[in-house]
Parts: structure tokens; sequence; C-alpha cells
């Protein structure tokens, strides 16, 4: 079980933590508002609403371009004003 698990984290540790994720080989549950990092990791997205439990596709959550962009802001901020900033790592991120 993991309760916001990318509050606290940097970058990098978040990248990492969606590579495991995606990788691992049981379930496991996520609470978190971070709908982003919920979208890369996850198979199925249930939503707490009105005390019930729905799934997401029955309310039509998807990836918006709103979070897609913040998150590419997100990352590119970091990559430039990262102690290990590049030119190769900056272009790469502005390319995704």
């Amino acid at each position: 079980m993991l309760d916001e698990p990318t509050n606290y984290l940097d970058l990098q540790a978040i990248h990492a933590l969606t590579d495991f994720l995606i990788n691992y080989p049981n379930r496991v549950l996520l609470i978190s508002h971070d709908q982003v990092f919920t979208n890369k990791v996850s198979k199925r997205i249930y939503v707490v609403k009105n005390k019930r439990l729905i799934n997401h596709k029955a309310l039509n959550i998807e990836k918006t371009e709103k979070a897609q962009k913040i998150l590419l802001e997100y990352e590119l901020d970091n990559l430039i004003n990262g102690p290990s900033s590049n030119i190769d790592q900056i272009k790469k991120s502005a390319l995704r």
C-alpha cells in the first residue's frame, strides 16, 4: 500500500519509483493525487466519489494536456537547474 508516494520525492526518485512499479510483478494499492504518476503506473484506477468506489473509466478521467504540460515544464526546470543538467538531457526532455 502506497499513500501519496510522490510527496517529498525529487524528480529522479519519482522516475525510479515509476520504473519500479511498472515492472513490479504483484499488485499495489496506490493512493495519490498525482494523476500523471498514477496513470503511468496503474493498470486500473478507481476513484472514491460520494462514498462509493467507481472505476475511473466510468467517470471518463484521462490524462489531460494541461497535466502533461505541467509535468514537462517541471522536468525541464529540474534538468536546467539540477546539479547534473546538460544540453543533451534538456533536448531529450523537450522532444518527449
